[in-house]
């Protein structure tokens, strides 16, 4: 019995992906936001796996225990924070609009 998790993959690879778009100008940015928060949804939808068994192979589906789930939720949150905090600060502004550091 072989077990290949296709949701995990694709978390991960956004992850990366949003981590990677952060260190890009605004337009990246902006992306790596949308990214933490599109892994919120992929988060908290059930999770596929593959399953190969005596030659056959099915799909399969699994949800993260709830504590699990709630503290990689906050983390996403906080993330996506952290990049909104990025984005306002290659601007050049606070979180509030207000000019930043002269």
């Amino acid at each position: 019995m072989t077990l290949y998790p296709l949701s995990a993959f694709f978390e991960i690879a956004i992850l990366i992906i949003a981590f990677l778009l952060m260190d890009y100008r605004a337009v990246g940015r902006f992306a790596a936001i949308g990214c933490f928060m599109f892994e919120i949804a992929l988060l908290t939808a059930p999770q596929e796996y593959l399953i190969e068994y005596a030659g056959v192979l099915t799909s399969t589906t699994s949800s993260l225990p709830s504590a699990l789930l709630g503290t990689l939720v906050f983390v996403m949150v906080i993330l996506t924070y952290v990049a909104m905090a990025n984005l306002f600060d290659w601007f050049d502004r606070d979180i509030f609009g207000r000019r930043g550091r002269s």
